[in-house]
């Protein structure tokens, strides 16, 4: 998921001014795909902000980012308000994509604030 305001209207290769929030879930941390790659990208690029969460832990894993599903209190410290002119982008399987759906809806997001990619 991401705020991607700063894309639009960009041009190719310009530093966004505004920042874009890239929030990345799986089942194990192994699995976050492109991790290394969006960290890099990150650090070239300050307007963007990373979050990443694995489902499948225990509590002796040294897994230091987040834990667990998206949850409103997640979306919420991860992501603009709603009252924002936001814009929020996710995929993933039909399950993850009807609980962002209803996550975001609960937290205030418009249909035209909101798009999943499946």
């Amino acid at each position: 998921m991401a705020d991607a305001r700063a894309a639009s209207g960009t041009v190719a290769g310009a530093t966004p001014s505004l920042p874009m929030h890239v929030l990345c879930y799986s089942k194990r941390p192994e699995d976050l795909y492109l991790r290394k790659e969006l960290k890099a990208l990150m650090e070239r690029i300050p307007q963007i902000r990373l979050y990443f969460s694995a489902t499948e832990l225990t509590e002796a894993d040294a897994w230091r980012g987040g834990r667990g599903r998206p949850s409103t209190s997640a979306l919420r410290e991860h992501l603009p308000p709603a009252e924002s002119d936001a814009r929020v982008y996710w995929c993933g399987p039909q399950p993850f994509n009807d609980a962002v759906r209803r996550l975001l809806r609960e937290m205030g997001y418009t249909d035209d604030q909101v798009h999943e990619f499946s």
